[in-house]
């Protein structure tokens, strides 16, 4: 499959009106996903030589229930208990994806519905980052447009209640 608009979009704003003494009007604070390019200032990334894009969640079946992700064929195994994997090895469209060899982008998300907390582990000398998620979080890693070599990634999800759900979307070339 080819892609044709293939990128990542960040930013974190705030904006209000100041009610301090000698400060008037509207004031924002962060960056709007306005710029386009290819440098760390930049709030959108596109990433021309991706070629896989894949999805998956997972749903924990009781406490301590863990699934890891290996990075390269975007399969998710049951790594601990019997947490309900959807997705696994696939790309978005639900077809045997291929087996990768650079990651562009990684985003890792929580419901608010969730009641406990989701902890990412990553390998791979600190490629993936280690973070515990708490209900309705994310964290999003945008890497360079060249993509990151990753022979071995993996990275799993430790889920501190049942029925929590992890729902993960990622940008990589083959």
């Amino acid at each position: 499959m080819s892609f044709s608009a293939q990128k990542i979009t960040t930013g974190l704003v705030a904006k209000g009106t100041s009610s301090n003494t000698g400060v008037s009007g509207k004031a924002q604070v962060g960056n709007q996903s306005l710029t386009t390019g290819e440098n760390e200032n930049d709030a959108v990334r596109s990433y021309p030589l991706v070629d896989v894009v894949g999805s998956f969640k997972v749903t924990s079946a009781a406490i301590s229930n863990v699934a890891t992700l290996t990075v390269s064929s975007g399969a998710v195994a049951q790594t601990t208990g019997s947490p309900v994997i959807d997705g696994s090895g696939v790309d978005f469209q639900g077809d045997a994806r291929a087996t990768s060899t650079k990651i562009m982008g990684i985003r890792v998300r929580t419901p608010a519905t969730n009641t406990g907390t989701v902890a990412l582990a990553g390998s791979s000398s600190g490629l993936l980052p280690a973070v515990t998620l708490q209900a309705d979080s994310e964290i999003l890693l945008k890497l360079p447009a060249a993509g990151i070599a990753h022979t071995t990634a993996t990275q799993s999800y430790t889920f501190s209640a049942a029925s929590d759900q992890v729902f993960v979307e990622y940008l990589a070339k083959v």
